[in-house]
């Protein structure tokens, strides 16, 4: 099973959805983790503690959600009008979404 993290795009978000300790320990349980480079530049974990915690580090938010079977955010996705800028256009039917959704606060992107 495929979980996918990206880069939070929305301004002013700096945190990451997951942690070098998260992801070995999700490593450790069978799952195969996918990391969007420099998803957790600005909470201060770089590429290699990711990677030495057992994620693969993908190129761009496209082969990251590639395939993924669970996405973890910190925010809701991006919604665009362009399939490159829109997160949920780039993820295979059924996967789960794990985030901070804030239904009552943005009920048009729910």
């Amino acid at each position: 099973m495929k979980v996918a993290i990206v880069r939070e795009r929305r301004a002013y978000e700096r945190r990451v959805a997951a942690s070098p300790d998260t992801i070995k320990r999700m490593v450790e349980r069978g799952l195969e983790i996918a990391v969007e480079s420099g998803a957790g530049g600005e909470a201060c974990f770089t590429d290699d503690a990711f990677a030495a915690a057992g994620a693969s580090i993908a190129r761009d938010a496209a082969s990251t959600l590639e395939g993924a079977d669970i996405l973890l955010k910190v925010q809701r996705p991006l919604i665009g009008d362009d399939a490159a800028s829109d997160e949920l256009r780039q993820l295979k039917r059924g996967t789960v979404l794990i985030g901070l959704l804030q239904p009552l606060r943005h009920p048009a992107d729910i």
